[in-house]
């Protein structure tokens, strides 16, 4: 059974929250919807959400960027030092970080 989107645009990011809002009352469907730190959508608490009807709100980037912090703290724990001065944040990278541990701990 194919599967589609409820209607046209159902399958872009909105990029306001109106927007969010005009599709919760436009669509007679089940509402999912992604929330990308940095993306084009903008964050909506998940109790805001609720309200308006989404079902489902992914959070993926969330959970990979706190999944590299602990990766991040993990190896500078490994070499004795903090990675508290290059933290892995929307102006640095984990990748960045782990370097500058690697640095510090010559």
């Amino acid at each position: 059974m194919e599967q589609r989107a409820a209607g046209p645009g159902a399958d872009e990011a909105p990029e306001g929250v109106d927007e969010i809002e005009r599709i919760a009352r436009e669509v007679d469907a089940p509402l999912l919807i992604n929330l990308a730190e940095g993306g084009l959508t903008p964050l909506v608490s998940d109790a805001r959400l609720q309200e308006l009807g989404y079902a489902i709100a992914l959070h993926t980037t969330d959970v990979f960027t706190r999944s590299a912090l602990g990766a991040l703290q993990a190896m500078c724990d490994v070499v004795g030092i903090e990675p508290a001065d290059s933290p892995a944040t929307p102006e640095g990278s984990a990748a960045a970080a782990a370097a500058n541990c690697r640095r510090r701990s010559r």
